[in-house]
């Protein structure tokens, strides 16, 4: 199981506000031809511009487990319906900006069917794709982040994605 904490190096840290902790959901799902899903992102906000890929997942509400927030979350962002194979380990990164913490639970995952993409209305401003790529594929992508918020995404994805490679 992988454990890590990422600091934000590269925003100053409102001083007056304490990060606020976020129970984030993730999955790495595996197709039946071993490519991994990701999120291709494109904003233009607080951060500036940017654009990036990410594994797919989000906010667990209270009434959920991390399992069930996944789920719903997958389902949300990319329309399918995935069955939970295994915990992979949590990694915590700060992104000093908004004042936020997250704390990022992965797990693996294959898809069981198709259901139906319902994003939110702000979601629907970023979320230019998703994608299947090869894992070599996405080292290659996360080894050249552009714009400091890359370099955050990027140091936590790159940490989940070292370690699956790892056991190989």
């Amino acid at each position: 199981m992988i454990y890590r904490v990422f600091k934000d190096n590269y925003y100053s840290l409102n001083q007056e506000r304490s990060l606020e902790k976020r129970i984030i959901a993730r999955g790495i799902i595996v197709s039946d031809d071993k490519k991994i899903l990701m999120e291709e992102i494109v904003r233009d906000d607080i951060f500036a511009k940017n654009h990036y890929i990410e594994t797919p997942g989000g906010g667990v509400e209270l009434n959920e487990t991390l399992e069930q927030g996944l789920i719903r979350e997958i389902e949300e962002e990319t329309s399918y319906i995935v069955s939970v194979d295994e915990y992979l380990g949590l990694i915590e990164d700060e992104y000093n900006l908004i004042s936020r913490k997250n704390m990022n639970h992965y797990f693996l995952c294959h898809i069981v069917s198709k259901g139906k993409q319902h994003l939110e209305e702000y979601e629907q401003k970023f979320f230019k794709s998703i994608k299947f790529y090869t894992l070599d594929e996405i080292l290659n992508i996360l080894s050249s982040p552009k714009t400091e918020l890359e370099k955050i995404v990027y140091l936590r994805e790159k940490a989940i994605f070292d370690y699956i490679k790892e056991r190989l």
